[in-house]
């Protein structure tokens, strides 16, 4: 509102005009100008005329009773109305200082107003929108718009008619605002003014530059304009909406947002937190990403390229992964199961080497198992002795060794075979003579007839045996 404006009345009804009230006369006309001012004075008025000959007087106002018909005063006091108790409708689409839509002010002094009936003014604005206001008693009343005032009804509120009451004006005043947001002149107060009613232009419908964060979205310049100065909502400070890749991590809708378009980095391009299982590599960080969380694949669950002696058996790959590097194990170093053959010596194989004719089947062959003395062993001392009294000696097939030597021959022969006086012993072995002398063919102990002779034969046999013995025994 002005300055010494003061609004009259309650508006009735929703507007979206924007008008201002006066009671003062020199406030009003401080605000408009050029403007025009009737007092009735003009001789070419007469005391009562229709609507056409009291508009054409001047011809800045068209008059139009509606109460009475046709029936326009001026009184001799140079005052103007309808009957002086009708009501009528003053129009300015025709006026010197406005335009086809209207005037931006228009000015009286209420001479009389009858408070039995009072009247009301009901402003009918260019832009469609409408405003209801009582009248004073009498003083002064005044409206100014910058989206013009079309007409006014004068009578009972909200423009109804009428012939009762009493209503008289004097000095009625049209004109343009001095100086008004619109009016395609910068003021004092103002930043711009374009002359128009576009509000999303370079100035504003209230002649101050437009800016991001005026909450008016600028066509062809702003994308958005929520009027704040948050910056992670759905329109940033800059005006433009939010995206992915803007550098700005809109709250609720971003993980994060580097402002890059490098996919493998710690911020996908969909503003989401690099992690493993994502189907991205992410360099420096996973050697592999396969977006699935199977673990026997070629790239594990920990986005690791899968290896032998990793833990993980891959499927088709690997027949086992216990992930050491102990080789002679369950699994060896080559992610196979153990085998013979394999070259690896394993728990329980002696040898693993197929070039190897000493390893048949991982088992050491022992080829001295044939020949030498350790093939002899059914001949040795424990076999012969009396005890049996089957074979004399000490060994039925040879002496301490399988074949060869003097041991050969003698499976019956000797004086110990016949039992004779040297039982005890029964060591001694038999020699190249298949037979001992004085051995009867029943195998006693007899002896011939010579007794001296053939016993110190004996004697003498039985030594040279015994000196044969001890000899091989060395």
């Amino acid at each position: 509102m002005a300055s010494g404006a003061l609004v009259l009345g309650a508006a009735a009804t929703a507007q979206a005009a924007t008008p201002t009230y006066y009671d003062t006369e020199a406030n009003f006309l401080a605000a408009v100008m050029p403007s025009v001012t009737d007092d009735y004075s003009n001789a070419n008025y007469v005391f009562i005329q229709n609507n056409a000959a009291m508009s054409a007087v001047l011809g800045e106002t068209d008059y139009e009773t509606t109460g009475f018909q046709n029936l326009n005063i001026v009184q001799a006091n140079d005052t103007y109305c309808a009957g002086c108790n009708g009501s009528y409708r003053l129009s300015f689409l025709t006026t010197s200082v406005g335009n086809a839509e209207g005037v931006r002010g228009v000015g009286l002094k209420v001479v009389s107003n009858n408070q039995g009936l009072p009247y009301f003014a009901f402003i009918t604005f260019a832009d469609g929108t409408t405003d209801n206001l009582q009248l004073p008693a009498s003083g002064y009343w005044g409206v100014t718009a910058p989206e013009r005032i079309a007409n006014i009804h004068f009578g009972l509120t909200m423009g109804g008619t009428t012939t009762s009451g009493g209503f008289v004006i004097d000095d009625l005043t049209v004109g343009e605002l001095a100086a008004f947001c619109g009016d395609g002149k910068v003021g004092d107060d103002e930043e711009c003014d374009d002359g128009n009613d576009v509000d999303t232009d370079e100035c504003t419908n209230a002649c101050i530059n437009a800016i991001c964060g005026d909450s008016i979205i600028q066509d062809g310049v702003e994308e958005c304009d929520d009027g704040n100065d948050v910056d992670t909502d759905e329109c940033t400070n800059a005006c433009t909406d939010a995206v992915c890749g803007d550098s700005i991590i809109q709250d609720g809708v971003e993980e994060c947002d580097d402002g890059n378009d490098a996919d493998t980095d710690e911020c996908t391009n969909v503003c989401a937190l690099a992690l493993c299982g994502d189907g991205l590599v992410q360099d420096g960080v996973e050697e592999c990403d396969d977006g699935n969380d199977v673990d026997t694949d070629e790239c594990t669950s920990e986005c690791v390229a899968a290896s032998c002696g990793d833990g993980v058996v891959q499927d088709g790959v690997e027949e086992c992964d216990d992930g050491n590097d102990v080789d002679d194990d369950d699994c060896t170093n080559a992610c196979t199961a153990p085998a013979c053959g394999d070259g690896v010596v394993q728990a329980g194989e002696e040898c693993d080497d197929p070039n190897d004719p000493s390893c048949v089947d991982c088992m050491i062959v022992d080829d001295t198992t044939t020949g030498g003395e350790t093939t002899g062993t059914t001949g040795d001392e424990t076999t012969g002795d009396e005890t049996t009294g089957t074979t004399g000696g000490t060994g039925t097939t040879g002496g301490d060794s399988d074949t060869g030597g003097d041991t050969t021959g003698s499976t019956t022969g000797g004086d110990t075979t016949g039992g004779m006086d040297m039982t005890d012993t029964a060591t001694a072995t038999a020699t190249d003579t298949d037979t001992g002398s004085g051995v009867s063919d029943d195998g006693c102990g007899c002896t011939s007839s010579n007794e001296g002779g053939g016993g110190f034969l004996g004697l003498l046999l039985f030594g040279l045996l015994g000196l044969g013995r001890r000899s091989r025994r060395r």
